[in-house]
């Protein structure tokens, strides 16, 4: 088979990922490119304009260049080869190029316009109507109407966007990647698990080394702030983290200043005061001021509970520890441990052995059959792209609507953290079929033993994945997750909700060994730190949305200098504790820098999902947590529709009303 005939052109289920070179990879996209050029065309120069022409077409534009870079961007996330970022950084630039071309293409928008204004749409369905509608809305803000001069600067800026959030987020695996800390003397590892240990243990192993190599990615990390007695090692491993890729070898803050500068030169070009009001407006809360003033009014009812939480912080370190020195960032979820296994007779470790991830993951395949009457089950025929890969078909009836891939593990080369990703889309011949990605503690012995937090990632990213495999929208651009960024979040976080139930964990939290359910003791201690410390864990939220919309809304070069320190300032302002003066936190942070859009000006919207699902899930509490019938009902009318109605629309049909602040505040705790 050579690349002209590879599968790759023409992906459907099942993906043949045991065919996957990086060979073909360049090749493949350009051959892809150019058949998208192709259909482009195509729609401009139709001298029949009907829906079914232009628009039909327009969703589908495109449609085997999208699922090839999908493909190909996610084994880059999840294999790392050098081989495969360089050829991924090859082909991007050209593909950037010809999508940036697309919201200027003034034959195009003549012809959407024509539809808008001739009224011949007025027999189509109200999804339909509504992709017209956004289409238009979406070319005028891309700056259809501006000037030829003006176009071709916008177009030269996405290109110019997409290479600078490539190069930082290759940046950030890399550093990630290149640091490793190897032990030798297990005494230093003092407070750490055995578990941490093992793991340890067995990534050096993996090296051909002695003693226990430790890393930047989530779990060892996280092991070591937690646990690790040595105030120095923390300290080390703290600033490591917290100054990746603002070095003289991967320098993000220049980068950052580019693509802040980029966004902002954007913005004006297309008559908009500044970036989040540019990418707010086609968001549920409209633009930059709505959305800080939301994040304010957060802040400012956060504040007072996050206050008495450091204070008790410090009683308890002075009480309990005998600590006499200033508390430092490196020192807080080490103490934090410590008081929660006091306060809450809380150990995580302890719970661990009850979380073992098979069964978390047939538990929680339980609960979603139950809610959404449908069946999940374990596919053994499908290829992968590594031993550790599970595959599963999603039913409904006895009819497979979607199939998915589970790579829930880290390894060299693997991007870090959890997401989802849709893969390909239903069509006549193949199901919805997605991806859920994590890195949680890999096995030992053959067996993995997860933290409740990490239970709650887990089922986080289900959640996800339910809204993209469950979608009945028809139109491509209006399914699934395809949705306003402030309302995607709403379908994964609303699934944490039942990672605190006792009915909800008596289905997977069982011991390992002896298949025992958790202990009511255990479980109560369980609960008692669902509200510790979640002013504090809120502010750190806050205070991330915070900068990102004064990076958006504010901060200038000219007048504010050097954006790491700029930042530092005012994050410090609101950390408990004073940051290093080197703290360049946002130097890795890929939620804002790592796509042309991402998260830019909308890290708010994990907080305003968490007001919408809190208040959401207070119908399945008052139905009961397994009601099929609300569960019917969240589906019908929310979770399926993707973007075919108003994101504000379809909460308000499931609740009957629009949303409030009182239960998310009630579910922390925060209320006097």
């Amino acid at each position: 088979m050579t690349h002209l005939d590879s599968p790759f052109l023409n992906l459907s289920h099942p993906i043949p990922f045991d065919s996957f070179t990086t060979e073909h990879v360049v090749h493949h996209i350009t051959q892809l490119l150019e058949e998208a050029k192709r259909d482009l065309e195509t729609i401009e120069t139709t001298s029949e304009v009907t829906y079914e022409t232009v628009l039909d077409q327009l969703d589908r534009l495109g449609e085997n260049l999208e699922s090839c870079l999908t493909v190909y961007s996610q084994l880059e996330s999840l294999l790392g080869t050098t081989e495969l970022r360089e050829a991924m950084r090859e082909a991007q630039p050209q593909v950037s190029a010809f999508y940036a071309t697309i919201p200027f293409s003034k034959a195009l928008y003549q012809k959407i316009k024509s539809l808008a204004e001739s009224g011949s749409v007025s027999s189509r369905s109200p999804s339909e109507k509504r992709y017209l509608e956004q289409t238009l809305l979406s070319f005028q803000r891309n700056g259809a109407e501006a000037p030829a001069e003006t176009k071709s600067r916008l177009e030269a800026i996405e290109r110019e966007l997409a290479e600078l959030t490539m190069s930082f987020a290759k940046n950030v695996v890399e550093e990630t990647d290149e640091f490793e800390w190897l032990c030798t003397d297990k005494g230093r590892l003092a407070g750490l698990p055995d578990s941490a240990i093992a793991s340890a243990a067995q990534s050096a192993q993996g090296k051909k080394l002695d003693g226990y190599r430790f890393t930047l990615q989530g779990p060892s990390y996280i092991a070591i702030m937690t646990y690790c007695d040595d105030r120095s090692i923390r300290e080390y491993f703290y600033r490591a983290y917290s100054t990746r890729a603002c070095n003289t070898k991967r320098d993000n803050q220049s980068l950052i200043q580019a693509i802040l500068n980029l966004r902002q030169e954007k913005a004006s070009l297309l008559g908009y005061q500044d970036v989040s009001d540019l990418l707010l407006a086609s968001r549920m809360v409209k633009n930059g001021t709505k959305a800080q003033s939301f994040v304010d009014e957060l802040i400012e009812k956060t504040i007072p509970f996050s206050q008495k939480e450091h204070a008790a912080l410090i009683h308890f370190a002075q009480v309990h520890l005998n600590w006499s020195e200033e508390l430092l960032p490196w020192d807080l979820s080490y103490i934090a441990e410590k008081q929660k296994k006091v306060e809450c007779g809380f150990d995580a470790e302890v719970l661990k052995p009850y979380f073992e991830v098979q069964s978390v993951m047939q538990g929680m395949f339980k609960i979603v059959e139950h809610l959404y009457e449908v069946q999940i089950n374990p596919l053994t025929d499908l290829s992968t792209w590594h031993a550790d890969v599970m595959t599963f078909a999603l039913k409904e009836k006895g009819q497979t609507i979607g199939v998915f891939y589970a790579d829930l593990f880290p390894r060299e080369g693997k991007q870090g953290g959890a997401w989802m990703c849709p893969l390909l889309y239903k069509n006549e011949s193949q199901p919805h079929v997605g991806l859920i990605c994590a890195n949680f503690t890999p096995p030992v012995d053959g067996v993995s033993l997860i933290t409740h937090r990490e239970v709650e990632t887990l089922f986080h990213e289900f959640g996800h994945l339910l809204h993209h495999l469950l979608t009945t929208a028809t139109i491509r651009s209006q399914a699934g997750t395809n949705v306003a960024w402030d309302f995607v979040e709403l379908p994964s976080q609303i699934m944490e909700n039942w990672c605190w139930e006792r009915e909800a964990l008596d289905i997977f939290a069982r011991h390992y060994q002896s298949g025992e359910a958790m202990p009511d003791e255990l479980f109560e201690q369980l609960k008692n730190t669902q509200q510790f410390r979640m002013a504090s864990g809120q502010m750190r939220q806050l205070t991330f949305a915070e900068i990102d919309l004064k990076l958006h809304r504010e901060y200038q070069f000219d007048q504010d200098g050097p954006v790491l320190a700029y930042a530092r300032q005012y994050m410090n302002q609101r950390s408990t504790t004073p940051l290093p003066e080197d703290y360049a936190m946002i130097a890795g942070f890929t939620h804002l820098f790592a796509s042309s859009t991402g998260y830019a000006a909308a890290y708010y919207s994990y907080k305003w999902a968490e007001v919408l699902d809190a208040d959401a899930f207070t119908r399945f509490k008052q139905e009961g947590i397994f009601s099929a019938k609300i569960g019917k009902e969240f589906r019908d009318k929310l979770l399926s529709l993707g973007d075919s109605q108003d994101p504000a629309q379809l909460f308000e049909n499931f609740m009957g009303r629009e949303p409030s602040t009182d239960a998310l505040f009630k579910r922390l705790g925060l209320v006097s």
